[in-house]
């Protein structure tokens, strides 16, 4: 006797969808459709606006906003201000002036210093935050490359402007990028003790440095201009280089006291600018300048020099003068 004719064969129990269920997965499809519809639309008005951002007269339009930044007449700053300090949620009562008032400029206003205790600076066996803003990348420089964002890179010796001996000093080193939005506190401070060396003025494009403009144009931050700032310290040498952005045309260092303007020979953008210092000193948390509107600011520590921590992870938010990483 063939067993196959005693043994039952197993069937699929039958299912059954009411009006209802039918209704409710068809609504979810319509809904996933229209999720994935968006995202395709967000991404091509992303790409569609960086290309036109590309394409602006970064110079002549942060020169234009520069002016306007500068007016002195209370009507105008004052308007200026108190609508900025409404859309980003500024909290003026840690700064040192308390009212729209007391400022001279809306680029006093953006520069502002906090009070002393605003903002509780890590110990000198840490690193500390030189800003308010939001961690863009951390990690190791591996073969002379840095993250800019998933899938972008970009070189340390171009970072450097082209210089090959300071670049090998942080071969195998450790680097964060730290992105100021227009709302975060634009004055930027020293992370550990050290005394300044050189700066390096290299000059380039003002494309915005926002999170979407780093996912989208290669090379960001070498083909912006920056200010690349070399410190002597316990830990070796160590970087700082503020990047610029568009309506940033120029940085405040409290070493040249006052904004360090784009070098220009006839008119034209000069070639990168180096200037020595005899070894001015800072001290961890010292306030070393300040940015106008959003910026980045790198950090460069040489091999085996800092541990950065483990919650150092990107879209973290910080704060100027909280550890993100100890001194080894």
């Amino acid at each position: 006797m063939n067993p196959s004719a005693i043994i039952p064969k197993k069937t699929s129990p039958q299912v059954t969808f009411s009006p209802e269920d039918a209704r409710k997965k068809d609504v979810r499809k319509k809904k996933w459709a229209g999720l994935k519809v968006r995202k395709m639309a967000a991404n091509s008005f992303e790409k569609l606006t960086i290309k036109l951002q590309m394409k602006l007269p970064h110079k002549t339009f942060s020169n234009l906003f520069g002016k306007l930044a500068e007016c002195k007449t209370k009507v105008i700053k004052n308007w200026l201000i108190r609508k900025f300090i409404w859309m980003h949620k500024i909290n003026l009562q840690e700064a040192t002036k308390k009212r729209a008032e007391d400022f001279e400029s809306f680029n006093d206003f953006f520069t502002r210093k906090l009070e002393t205790d605003a903002r509780p600076i890590a110990s000198i066996t840490e690193v500390a935050s030189p800003v308010d803003g939001t961690i863009s990348q951390a990690g190791k420089i591996d073969s002379g490359e840095l993250i800019q964002a998933k899938g972008h890179t970009y070189n340390i010796k171009d970072l450097l402007g082209g210089d090959q001996e300071l670049s090998d000093a942080f071969q195998g080193g450790s680097f964060a990028n730290i992105y100021l939005s227009p709302g975060d506190y634009h004055r930027f401070h020293m992370p550990i003790s050290g005394k300044l060396k050189k700066t390096i003025h290299v000059p380039g494009k003002l494309y915005s440095v926002s999170p979407k403009s780093a996912k989208n144009i290669d090379n960001l931050f070498v083909k912006n201009e920056r200010l690349v700032c070399i410190f002597d310290t316990a830990q070796g040498p160590m970087a700082m280089i503020m990047v610029g952005a568009i309506n940033v045309s120029s940085i405040e260092t409290v070493w040249e006291n006052g904004v360090i303007e784009p070098h220009r020979k006839g008119g034209k953008r000069a070639h990168i600018h180096e200037k020595s210092f005899d070894d001015l000193p800072f001290r961890i948390g010292d306030d070393l300048g300040a940015f106008r509107i959003g910026s980045t600011v790198i950090c460069l520590f040489g091999k085996d020099k800092v541990d950065w921590q483990e919650s150092l992870i990107t879209g973290k938010k910080i704060k100027m003068g909280e550890a993100i990483g100890s001194l080894r």
